[in-house]
């Protein structure tokens, strides 16, 4: 039996030496053929045709045909157990895994703002009624009378900051402000100082957020000097006036 073996392997080696292999290439799943993919061994390689026909040829019975394509695995089949016939190879699909991937935008603050106070022109510049708009000239035939008070205006006056339009412009400046604070003091700014992540980091923004006066008064430099000491006092779990943690320090 074992010389069998070996007379079936040298008959076979003879059979091959240096022939040419054909095949036909399909996608295993759609059944359709794949063009253009590169069919290789030891002497080279040949691209399938638009039918995904190919041929290519092998060095000896030992010799490997080999199809590496993007999305598909990889094929190899040793020469001696191609057959003498056009072998149909089906290529299995492979997904193709991507790495995560984070998109963050940078808002532009001062365009939003811009663009903010354009679409809100009227109520930001709602200045309510004026004294001039509750006095009114009077006749001239009332002696010893300059003006008379208009009820209706005065009202207004008085319900000023009841108005509708005085609480809008009142929450859009409220707004404004808010996101200059977050321009400066921000996660991304604060995590890259003090490493503080998930709900530390959320109870620091919270509790150490300084006021808009506060922040105008420091530079890009002192603001971080800021942060890292009010960092400190944070995981001490000492808490001072937040408006003195940079000027006592200092």
């Amino acid at each position: 039996m074992k010389y069998l073996l070996v007379l079936i392997c040298l008959t076979v080696s003879t059979n091959i030496k240096s022939q040419t292999l054909t095949g036909r290439l399909i996608d295993q799943e759609t059944r359709l053929p794949l063009k253009y993919i590169f069919v290789t061994s030891s002497l080279g390689g040949e691209f399938t045709d638009e039918g995904g026909n190919f041929t290519v040829k092998v060095r000896n019975f030992s010799d490997t045909v080999h199809i590496n394509t993007m999305g598909y695995e990889s094929f190899n089949l040793p020469a001696v157990l191609w057959g003498n016939f056009r072998r149909v190879i089906q290529l299995k699909p492979k997904p193709i895994g991507l790495n995560e991937v984070k998109i963050m935008a940078k808002r532009n603050y001062f365009k939003d703002s811009v663009s903010l106070r354009r679409e809100f022109a009227k109520q930001f510049g709602y200045a309510g009624p004026k004294l001039t708009d509750v006095l009114r000239p009077t006749s001239s035939n009332v002696p010893f009378a300059f003006a008379t008070v208009d009820l209706l205006s005065l009202f207004g006056a008085l319900t000023k900051n009841k108005n509708a339009q005085s609480r809008l412009q009142k929450q859009l400046l409220k707004d404004e402000q808010a996101r200059h604070i977050d321009r400066r003091f921000n996660q991304s700014m604060v995590t890259r100082i003090t490493n503080l992540q998930g709900d530390s980091l959320e109870n620091f923004l919270s509790g150490y957020r300084p006021s808009s006066a506060l922040l105008d008064k420091l530079s890009d430099y002192d603001l971080i000097l800021y942060v890292r000491k009010s960092a400190a006092e944070f995981r001490s779990g000492k808490r001072k006036n937040q408006e003195n943690i940079f000027t006592k320090n200092n």
